[in-house]
């Protein structure tokens, strides 16, 4: 069985279906598993609040707690489901303690996020997996987060500003990642042969969310931050950044607030990666595979380039996947659906912004790099 259940560190069979998801850009992994019963939830083993860890073909994906227990029915039948999110669910619903509201440099992302955990009293190792520079220079005042202030936003602010992202690793750890050098070994391939294993795809080409010009401004006006990576004698008061998407019409035109104050430099990249995530993120690919695991047995997940061969969706080249989940029934069997984007999606800069794919031109081809590390697209 690819999938295994434990509830309060047993073993739990009592189930029929069961999901679990992962993303890029979720702070938390998340399951739900579902069982028919005669009596309801009376008696039913799993309350609210219980410890749950799914795994998958040996490896944890989710560890966590239940958020929810949903009995149904009618005269005949009764489904019971079960859902709930990683251990990082707690830093995710809760304010930052006023023990953890003060902070003295210089200081890294690793120990801001332990700051946290441990001012909410829970137990959550953090490891940077970022292969990036994540410390904040010398801090010369105190940093004071506002009252009722959301602790994992408030780490996500910090993060943005590294272009870094805190996502859970399922095992039970808060990892400050980047997407890396991480490759798929079997290409996701729905081209009409024999040899597919693509069961069903779907496209999305959004225009929607991208616009012609994006500026950051800091928000040093409202308040000085020490955890800033500018000395303190460095004018941030004006500071802002632009970015151009030269695809989009000039007519469309966004300003963000940055999430901290910020020097000119942290405002420019800012915007870029503003800019670079909607133009990535505006055209995704979702494939639903067979099975978890890949021709070697290592598990599809996120993070993973994956080469795509998919002329019906209009894609091909090498892309990154930012979402799996994973899925059984124990009458059908298990599946993974995975969503992907272009491959510079969540870098500060895209690999090309000149030769765009996400055109409105149908019939029209276009690439963001040539050859074979490249994703292309047919509109």
């Amino acid at each position: 069985m690819a999938f295994e259940i434990r509830v309060n560190s047993q073993p739990f069979e009592l189930w029929e279906s069961a999901t679990v998801r992962r993303s890029i850009d979720a702070n938390s992994g998340a399951f739900q598993f579902s069982s028919t019963s005669r009596e309801g939830v009376k008696d039913y083993p799993v309350k609210a609040g219980d410890k749950v860890q799914v795994l998958i073909n040996g490896t944890a994906k989710v560890t966590g707690f239940v958020d929810m227990v949903v009995p149904s029915g009618d005269a005949n039948s009764h489904t019971i489901t079960v859902s709930g999110r990683d251990v990082t669910q707690d830093v995710i619903d809760s304010s930052v303690p006023d023990a953890a509201k003060s902070f003295t440099g210089p200081v890294t992302m690793v120990e801001i996020c332990e700051k946290i955990i441990a001012a909410i009293g829970a137990t959550i190792p953090v490891v940077d997996v970022s292969d990036a520079d994540i410390t904040f220079a010398q801090l010369n005042q105190q940093f004071t987060s506002d009252s009722g202030r959301n602790a994992m936003q408030f780490l996500v602010n910090f993060a943005r500003k590294k272009q870094v992202y805190l996502i859970s690793d399922g095992a039970g750890r808060l990892l400050v990642y980047r997407p890396g050098a991480d490759s798929a070994v079997t290409p996701l391939q729905h081209t009409g042969d024999s040899t597919d294993n693509v069961k069903r795809y779907r496209a999305q080409y959004n225009m929607q969310n991208r616009f012609n010009t994006y500026k950051v401004r800091s928000q040093a006006g409202l308040g000085f931050d020490d955890l800033a990576d500018y000395d303190t004698d460095e004018s941030v008061v004006n500071s802002q950044g632009d970015s151009i998407d030269s695809q989009i019409r000039a007519s469309r035109y966004l300003e963000v607030q940055g999430e901290e104050a910020m020097g000119e430099v942290e405002t420019g990249n800012r915007a870029e990666e503003e800019n670079n995530i909607r133009r990535a993120l505006s055209s995704v690919y979702e494939a639903e595979v067979q099975g978890v695991a890949q021709e070697d047995g290592t598990l599809w997940d996120i993070g993973q380039k994956v080469k795509i061969d998919d002329p019906f969706a209009g894609v091909r080249g090498l892309w990154l996947i930012k979402e799996v989940e994973y899925s059984v029934d124990l009458g059908v069997g298990t599946t993974t659906t995975i969503i992907s984007v272009p491959q510079d999606a969540y870098t500060v800069r895209g690999e090309s912004t000149a030769t765009d794919a996400r055109k409105t031109s149908i019939g029209e081809r276009f690439q963001n790099t040539t050859g074979e590390t490249g994703s292309s697209f047919v509109r």
